[in-house]
């Protein structure tokens, strides 16, 4: 039943014991032994047992005899195997008593096409120096949350084996002979021809793992793996870079939505990993304050003045066209995030939420580029396509811009959101999606500067989904702001940020140490990837989840996993029946030990309906910026921001103020306007914000042919707008409670609103009106507003009573306390206590 095969080279200690392991089983019908040019003793102890056991050993040693390598051997004695499996025995070797035992009916009860066992590890004498158990003993750490249970509970051989060889060997493998002919056998490798077989094995067929079938396997000064790692590593890399580009590899991985893990276990693999270095390219000597910042962020980058200069030890190149041309440190770090991940030829920074525009014609400024694609890149050489990715990152107004095309002006361009080809051929095509396995030129984070070691703060990560204009992002900024003296905040976006929805970049940076946006440095694939290497660079103690995203939903096991050492602090449901809060029976979503309840009803249905502690609950209202806001009003009035924003000073104002989107159901707001202008009203009714409705808004304007509402973007001090408005109208069908209430309120400005959130509560008792039910007509909210408007100097005397007691209820100083305290308590108290 089967046949043993045994290339032999050199190993006339251990060649007669390797031979003699396989003589007693019944199920060993043939041993196939051939010698490999040997120039010990080897071959004539092969001859010696051959002439002694005819009937099962066969001889296949060349004469004359000559070496050809072991995947060579291996393949000449497999396929001239007669039986149904092959066992292959390295000639060190040697199987253990009973390897074979009940295997017949362990092969037929798995159907299985490869069996893999456990090997003893012995030294040259045979004593025995340990136990490897496949996945149970490995070489290094499994990637986090992967533990051997999980893989041997599900099978994933495939994921587990493209970290690292748990194999180990040749000699602990049982190979079906035509699943063997299917692979093709062994490929050319000298170290790791075993570790490519069974990865291809376990794409093309059915793997499995016995745990009673065991091997000697035999460390000695001879083994090939010991003769240098940077071969080693350099075959692997080969391997890999092979194996990514069949189709085999891809159907897996879309077969199985395994990419994300896909990218978890290479970027943990160390065969893979050679610390990659860049390099500044610069020629204006002596060093400025800028290069000093440069070489100050890359701890271990290096300086050259031309490229003639770049050796191999370089993987990765910066090359602005003078030092003032090097851009800003937050765009450093996320230019390096981006080259860590891999995957692409260069990387490139946008200007604005377009993908298409740059703040300079020369993409030397704003790019890091491969080393092995500079050359042609820099000199325009775009023979064969290159794959770019464009990352915008808009801080900064950027002056006069250029396009994509400006930038590669001989080229054909071809773009699909953050991915770019630059061609000759308008015809080109790359498979990105092999591009998204990057298995070499790994940069380790100790390649990119943290925070200052004399910094003591615990470092916290705010996984915000985008930093888009918003309420959400606004209560963010107030939170870092009143407590960044406390905590060092890194922000990690994690979700695409379309253009309609705006940028907030600028103002997060002023409160946080960095902000790292996932989905413009790496494809989605990575972003685990990703946020492990951030987490090894920052060693965060919390993560502050603050608004929710698809991906983190998705993933929040893996995420959960991946910081069991942190705190988690969920921050992201803003209604207790609506958005977020329906994914929180989600795996990993209620393993957060914090959660952040932005109103009472949320708090109510944290412990009612999911079950949550309450000792892991926080009721905390969002903060508004009082300071700010008292040191305003003295020098704004009614009169000039009614100019400012182009409004009657005769008529009333009445304003929506929020993000376009379904949630806050702007439409209902141009209704209210709408009947206003049909019952010959005077109110004039402005909206602010922008969103993914704005067009859809824009076209009901005009529809409807009002003359009596305005349209305005953003504005970035909204108390200036407040002063000047009558009646703050909220349309919302769920809410937290909202900030541009809360800022309203605190400017005196009457609030009509649907009862969502705690917002009845919170008007009642402040200005003592009633909320309107969440289903009240357009008609129910234009009678409530004009009955507000008859009656304006006494609810406008009743608001500003109240907006100083809103102001210091709500301040960011009171709340930031709030939040102080539930983060340190997080980080107390659960951080070092946990088992998950």
């Amino acid at each position: 039943m089967i046949s043993i095969v045994i290339p032999a080279y050199n190993h006339q200690n251990y060649i007669g014991d390797a031979i003699r392991s396989c003589l007693t089983d019944p199920l060993i019908t043939e041993v196939l032994v051939a010698d490999d040019g040997s120039s010990d003793r080897t071959r004539e102890i092969i001859e010696s047992y051959a002439s002694a056991f005819p009937e099962k050993i066969r001889n296949l040693t060349d004469n004359p005899p000559k070496n050809i390598g072991a995947h060579h051997r291996i393949n000449q004695l497999c396929r001239a195997s007669r039986n149904e499996w092959i066992a292959i025995l390295n000639s060190d070797d040697s199987f253990s008593p009973g390897r074979f035992r009940n295997f017949a009916q362990f092969a037929k009860a798995t159907n299985a096409d490869v069996v893999f066992g456990n090997c003893a590890i012995v030294d040259s004498d045979d004593r025995e120096l340990g136990k490897k158990s496949a996945f149970y003993d490995v070489e290094y750490s499994l990637p986090i949350g992967w533990t051997p249970e999980k893989v041997a509970a599900n099978n994933e051989y495939f994921l587990a084996l493209l970290n690292q060889n748990f194999i180990a060997t040749t000699s602990n493998l049982v190979i079906k002979k035509v699943f063997f002919e299917k692979l093709d056998g062994f490929r050319a490798y000298r170290y790791i021809h075993d570790w490519d077989f069974i990865i291809r094995a376990t794409l093309n067929g059915r793997v499995v793992y016995s745990p009673t079938m065991w091997c000697n396997y035999r460390i000695h000064s001879g083994n090939t793996i010991s003769e240098s790692t940077h071969r080693v590593k350099d075959e692997a890399r080969r391997m890999f870079a092979s194996i990514i580009e069949t189709n085999e590899f891809l159907t897996y991985v879309q077969r199985h939505r395994c990419a994300s893990e896909v990218n978890v276990a290479l970027s943990g693999n160390r065969y893979l990993s050679n610390d990659a270095r860049i390099a500044l390219v610069i020629s204006d000597y002596p060093k400025s304050t800028e290069i000093d910042r440069f070489l100050t962020l890359f701890p271990g980058s290096k300086m050259v003045s031309s490229l003639a200069e770049i050796d191999e030890s370089i993987d990765f190149i910066y090359s602005p066209t003078s030092s003032v041309s090097i851009v800003g440190n937050n765009e450093l770090r996320n230019l390096f995030l981006a080259s860590a991940m891999g995957g692409y030829d260069f990387f490139m920074l946008a200007s604005n939420l377009n993908h298409t525009t740059f703040s300079t014609p020369n993409m030397r400024d704003i790019s890091f580029i491969k080393r092995a694609s500079a050359a042609r890149i820099l000199s325009g050489d775009y023979s064969s396509p290159m794959l770019g990715r464009i990352m915008r990152l808009p801080r900064q107004p950027t002056g006069d811009s250029v396009s994509l095309s400006s930038v590669f002006r001989t080229a054909v361009i071809s773009q699909s959101g953050q991915d770019v080809i630059v061609s000759r051929d308008p015809d080109a095509r790359m498979d990105m999606t092999h591009r998204t396995f990057d298995y070499g030129q790994r940069v380790s984070p100790s390649r990119l500067a943290g925070l200052n070691e004399d910094d003591t703060r615990p470092v916290v990560f705010v996984l915000p989904s985008v930093l888009a204009v918003g309420g959400a992002e606004n209560v963010l900024i107030e939170i870092m702001r009143q407590t960044k003296d406390q905590f060092a905040y890194v922000v990690v976006c994690t979700e695409v940020i379309l253009e309609s929805q705006g940028s907030w970049l600028s103002r997060v940076l002023e409160q946080c140490e960095s902000v790292f946006d996932l989905a413009e440095s790496c494809h989605e694939t990575s972003r685990l990837s990703a946020l492990a290497w951030l987490k090894a660079l920052y060693q965060p103690k919390a993560l502050l989840i603050t608004n929710g995203s698809m991906w983190q939903m998705k993933h929040a096991a893996r995420i959960r996993r991946l910081f069991k050492d942190c705190a988690i602090i969920d921050h992201q449901c803003y209604d207790d029946k609506f958005g977020w809060i329906e994914w929180f029976d989600h795996p990993g979503v209620l393993a957060s030990d914090l959660f952040i309840a932005v109103n009472s009803r949320i708090e109510d249905a944290f412990t009612s309906r999911l079950n949550v502690p309450s000792e892991k609950i926080r009721l905390i209202y969002h903060p508004i910026d009082s300071a700010r806001i008292e040191k305003n009003l003295p020098h704004i009035s009614r009169e000039r921001s009614l100019e400012r924003f182009g409004l009657d000073s005769d008529r009333p104002v009445v304003a929506y103020v929020g993000r376009l989107a379904d949630q806050k159901r702007p439409q209902i707001f141009v209704d209210v306007a709408t009947i206003a202008q049909q019952n010959g009203s005077n109110i004039q009714f402005v909206m602010v914000g922008q969103g993914h409705l704005s067009e859809l808004i824009d076209e009901q304007i005009t529809r409807n042919q009002l003359a009596n509402i305005k349209r305005i973007e953003n504005i970035p001090l909204l108390e200036e707008f407040y002063i000047a408005v009558d009646v703050l109208v909220i349309t919302s069908e769920y809410e937290g409670v909202p900030l541009a209430m809360l800022e309203a309120m605190s400017v005196g400005v009457s609030v009509v609103s649907t009862d969502v959130g705690d917002i009845g509560r919170v008007i009642y008792d402040y200005q003592g009106s009633e909320a309107l039910p969440v289903d009240a007509a357009a008609h129910e909210i234009y009678e409530r507003v004009a009955a507000v408007i008859d009656n304006i100097d006494e609810d406008r005397l009743n608001a500003n009573e109240a907006a100083a007691r809103v102001r210091e209820d709500f301040s960011g100083e009171f709340i930031g306390r709030k939040y102080q305290a539930a983060i340190s308590s997080a980080i107390e108290i659960y951080a070092n206590t946990r088992a998950f």
